[in-house]
C-alpha cells in the first residue's frame, strides 16, 4: 500500500490532483447549526444581451445585473439590466463600451447599489496590444445614474500596496460619501476623489472567510472576520471597531429580511444576530440542493417578500466558473410532503459526491441525501476511528463511501452491507449489461456485489516490449526467471526508488484475492507463491533514495531500471510509459500473480448497509453514478479514471481519437510529445481495461502483520517459510476474530 501510494505521486501534476481530492480534508463544521426547510430549487432564466454577468445583486425588489456582451467585430458593450425576481427584463442601459482593437479594454471588476440606488463599480482599465497588459492597469471608482456615469475616481495608487500583478477587488460598498474597498487582506477606505484615507491590514486577522473580505448588516453597519469572531470597521474614524466573539465555523455573507447577517455551511444556512449571537436556520442547502462552493465566494442570499429565498452564485458546469454569475429562486411552496433523509458517511469530503448530492437533492422529489463528514481537521486515523465508534454504537446510515482503510471484508462477513444486485436487476434505467462485465467480476463476493464501483483505473507492472515480451500476465517463477536473466543486480529490476517492505506490501495489496479468500475467510500467506514474494524482496533495497527527479524519470532511458509499477487512467497511458519514460514500445504485464495479474483499483466505492432506513432512496442515489449523464462526464482528454458503463468507456476512448490536444514532458534535456491516438493505441488500452480481472483491496490490519514480519525477515534471523508461517498464523486469527 505505501507504493500505491508512490505510484500516484509519480503520475504527475493532473493525476496527482484528481486521486488526491478524493483525500482532501472539509473543514469542520460548528454543530451549533442544523435544521432550516428544504427548498424547491428552480434556476431563473435571465435576459439575453449580457453573455458574462460579473455581478448581480438585489435592491429594492429588482435584480441588477451587471455584465459584458461580446461582438464578433471585438467591440464590446458592458451593461446593466434591471430584471424582475422572475427573470423578466425591465431595463437595459449600456454603461460604457470597449473597442479591443483600439487598445483599451475597461471591465467592472465588482458592484453594489448605493444608498440612493446609483450603481457603484470598481472598474479595470488595460491597455491591450495582442495581449492584456496588466502591469499598466488602472483601478477607478465610477458611479452610475441611469446609465450615466456621474463619478469617476482613479485609485491606482493601491497597486502599490500588492506584490500582485493582477489586483483583483473583491467588493466595495458606500458609506455616506465613503467608498470602503477590500482586496487580498486589506481594506481601504477612498473618498469620491480616489484619495485613499486609509487601509487597515487585516490579512492577519485569521478564519477570514467572509464573501469578498467585508460583509454588510442589514442595518448598514460593515464587518470581517477574525479568527475568534466579527469586527466592525468603524466608517467614521475608518478603523475596526467593536469586536464581536464567535465560534462559529462558516462563510459569513451579507445580511437579508430580518438577519443582520447569514451564515452559510456545507449543510445549512442560518440567519446570524450579532449582538445575541443567535442563531436562526433558514435553509437546509444540502437537502435543497444547493451548490456551497458557487455560493461561497462572491455568492448572495435576499430574502424575497413572499418568503422564496433568492441565491445568486458563479455558473457551474462541474467547475465553478469565477467569471460569470447565475440566479436560482428557493420555493418553499412546491410540496406538502416532507422529503425522505438518506444518510450517508464518509471520512474525507469528495468534490465529486458533493456535486451528485447537490444535483439529487435538486432534482429528487422524495429523498434528499445528508452527508455527514468524519475528517473535521483531526489526522484521519482519528477521523475512522469516530466513523468506526458510531458503527459499533448503532448508528449506521443508509450509504457508506468506502476508503482505502475501511475495513470491507469484517463489515461484509458482519452483514453490514447488502447485495447490490437485486436493486440493479429490478430498476428499469439500468441494467448489468450497462456495466463492463469484468468490472462487476472483480468486486463480486460468491455471485453477490456488495460495492458499487462509478469509476476505476488498471494498476500493471510495465517494462519494454523487447525484454518482457507481447503477452500479459505472468506468474511468479516467469517473472523470477525474467529478474534472473535481465538483472545484473536484484535493484536493476525496479530501481533504487523501491524497497523490499514497500513492494511486498504492494504485492500484497494488488494480489489480495491470491492471499485471502474473502468468500471462506481463509487465507494463504503459507503459499509457494507468496514464500518466492518474499525471498525476491528480501534482495532489493532496504532504503529508498526518495529521488523523483530527473534521475527517476529517465532511469528506463538510462538502463538502471527495467520494470516500473504502472497506472492506466485513460487512453493515452501506456503512451506516456512509451514516448516519455521507455523511449519504446512497453508492456503491460500485470503482477506475478497466477490467474492473472492486472488489478482494477477505485476512484470511489459505495455500499448500501443492511440497516438502511431508506434502502430504496440510498439505491436512487447510488445509481447516479452509473447514469449516462455522470458516466459520459468521464468522455474528456481530461479524465483520469475509466468509466465503467461500456457506451461512456467508449466514448472516451473516441475524444483521445480525435482529439487536438498535445501533452509533452521534459526528460533529461529532451521534450517528448504525445497527439491524438490512433485506432491501434485505443485498442491496446482496452485490451488492458477488459483483461483487468482482479480488484485491488486493503486491510490495515494485514497489511501491518505482513509489514511488520517481512521486515524482520529481510533483517535476517529466519527464513522465508518460517516468515510465511508466522504471516499466515496471525492473519489467520485476526481473520476469525473479525468475522
Amino acid at each position: 500500500m505505501k507504493l500505491k501510494k508512490l505510484i500516484c505521486t509519480i503520475l504527475g501534476a493532473a493525476l496527482l490532483l484528481c486521486l488526491s481530492s478524493c483525500a482532501k480534508s472539509e473543514t469542520a463544521e460548528t454543530a451549533d447549526i442544523s435544521g432550516g426547510k428544504t427548498y424547491m430549487i428552480q434556476d431563473i432564466e435571465l435576459p439575453g444581451g449580457i453573455t458574462t454577468r460579473s455581478d448581480i445583486f438585489y435592491s429594492g425588489g429588482q435584480l441588477f445585473v451587471v455584465g459584458s456582451e461580446m461582438a464578433q467585430d471585438g467591440s464590446e458593450k458592458v451593461k446593466m439590466q434591471t430584471v424582475s425576481p422572475d427573470g423578466k427584463l425591465e431595463d437595459e442601459v449600456v454603461l460604457f463600451e470597449n473597442d479591443i482593437s483600439g487598445g483599451v479594454s475597461r471591465q467592472i471588476m465588482c458592484a453594489s447599489v448605493s444608498e440612493n440606488g446609483e450603481l457603484v463599480a470598481a472598474e479595470r482599465e488595460t491597455a491591450v496590444d495582442g495581449e492584456i497588459n496588466f502591469s499598466d492597469e488602472k483601478i477607478y471608482i465610477s458611479k452610475y445614474n441611469n446609465g450615466e456615469r456621474i463619478l469617476q475616481a482613479d485609485i491606482s495608487v493601491i497597486k502599490e500596496d500588492t506584490d500582485e500583478e493582477f489586483l483583483q477587488i473583491e467588493k466595495i460598498i458606500e458609506c455616506s460619501g465613503i467608498f470602503v474597498i477590500s482586496q487580498q487582506g486589506k481594506i481601504y477606505f477612498a473618498d469620491e476623489n480616489g484619495k485613499i484615507l486609509e487601509t487597515l491590514d487585516v490579512s492577519g486577522f485569521g478564519g477570514n472567510s467572509s464573501a469578498g473580505g467585508i460583509f454588510q448588516a442589514g442595518d448598514g453597519r460593515i464587518f470581517t472576520r477574525m479568527a475568534d469572531g466579527l469586527v466592525e470597521i468603524d466608517i467614521e474614524n475608518k478603523k475596526t471597531g467593536e469586536k464581536f466573539k464567535t465560534d462559529l465555523i462558516g462563510t459569513f455573507l451579507d445580511g437579508t429580511g430580518s438577519h443582520d447577517l447569514l451564515v452559510l455551511t456545507e449543510k445549512v444556512l442560518a440567519g446570524y444576530d450579532i449582538e445575541s449571537g443567535e442563531l436562526t436556520p433558514i435553509a437546509d442547502v444540502s437537502a435543497s440542493g444547493i451548490n456551497v462552493d458557487a455560493v461561497r465566494y462572491g455568492g448572495k442570499f435576499a430574502i424575497l417578500p413572499d418568503g422564496n429565498i433568492l441565491c445568486i452564485s458563479y455558473e457551474y458546469d462541474g467547475n465553478v466558473r469565477l467569471n460569470s454569475k447565475t440566479v436560482t429562486v428557493l420555493s418553499e411552496n412546491f410540496s406538502k410532503a416532507e422529503k425522505k433523509t438518506v444518510t450517508m458517511y464518509a471520512i474525507t469530503g469528495n468534490a465529486k459526491i458533493r456535486e451528485q448530492i447537490n444535483k439529487f437533492n435538486k432534482e429528487n422529489s422524495e429523498y434528499k441525501v445528508e452527508l455527514t463528514v468524519f475528517d473535521n481537521g483531526e489526522d484521519l486515523i482519528t477521523a475512522r476511528t469516530r466513523l468506526n465508534n458510531e458503527i459499533i454504537a448503532g448508528n449506521i446510515p443508509d450509504i457508506m463511501v468506502i476508503d482505502t482503510f475501511t475495513p470491507v471484508e469484517s463489515y461484509i462477513s458482519k452483514g453490514l452491507f447488502v447485495d447490490i444486485y437485486p436493486f440493479m436487476d429490478n430498476d428499469d434505467d439500468i441494467n448489468r449489461e450497462d456495466i463492463l462485465p469484468n468490472v462487476l467480476k472483480a468486486f463480486e463476493r460468491d455471485g453477490k456485489l456488495y460495492e458499487a464501483v462509478p469509476d476505476f483505473y488498471v494498476e500493471t507492472i510495465v517494462g519494454k516490449t523487447e525484454i518482457v515480451g507481447e503477452e500479459q500476465n505472468w506468474d511468479i517463477d516467469e517473472f523470477l526467471g525474467f529478474c534472473e536473466n535481465n538483472a545484473e543486480d536484484p535493484e536493476k529490476v525496479f530501481g533504487t526508488l523501491y524497497t523490499g517492505e514497500s513492494i511486498i506490501s504492494q504485492l500484497t495489496y494488488s494480489g489480495y484475492g491470491n492471499f485471502v479468500d474473502n468468500v471462506s475467510g481463509e487465507c494463504h500467506f503459507d503459499s509457494e507463491e507468496f514464500i518466492k514474494l518474499l525471498e525476491f524482496c528480501k534482495e532489493l533495497p532496504a532504503e529508498s533514495d526518495n529521488d523523483y527527479g530527473e534521475k527517476y524519470q529517465n532511469r528506463f532511458r538510462c538502463g538502471n531500471a527495467l520494470l516500473d509499477f504502472g497506472v492506466m487512467f485513460n487512453f493515452r497511458s501506456l503512451r506516456e510509459y512509451e514516448e516519455w519514460y521507455f523511449g519504446g514500445k512497453v508492456t503491460a504485464k500485470g503482477f506475478p500473480l497466477s490467474g492473472g495479474g492486472l488489478v482494477i483499483d477505485a476512484s470511489e466505492i459505495f455500499a448500501i448497509t443492511s440497516g438502511a432506513k431508506e434502502p430504496q432512496g440510498a439505491w436512487e442515489f447510488v445509481k447516479t453514478f452509473y447514469s449516462e449523464e455522470y458516466q459520459d462526464s468521464f468522455a474528456d482528454v481530461h479524465s483520469y479514471s475509466f468509466p465503467v458503463r461500456v457506451s461512456s468507456l467508449e466514448k472516451q476512448a473516441e475524444c483521445f481519437l480525435n482529439s487536438n490536444s498535445v501533452v509533452s514532458m521534459s526528460i533529461g534535456g529532451n521534450s517528448y510529445e504525445i497527439g491524438a491516438n490512433t485506432e491501434k493505441d485505443n485498442a491496446r488500452i482496452m485490451d488492458i481495461i477488459t483483461s483487468a480481472n482482479k480488484a485491488a483491496a486493503y486491510d490495515p490490519n494485514i497489511d501491518a502483520i505482513v509489514s511488520e514480519e517481512a521486515g524482520a525477515f529481510f533483517a535476517g534471523g529466519r527464513s522465508a517459510e518460517e516468515t510465511a508461517e508466522i504471516i499466515q498464523n496471525r492473519v489467520s486469527t485476526y481473520l476469525a476474530e473479525s468475522r
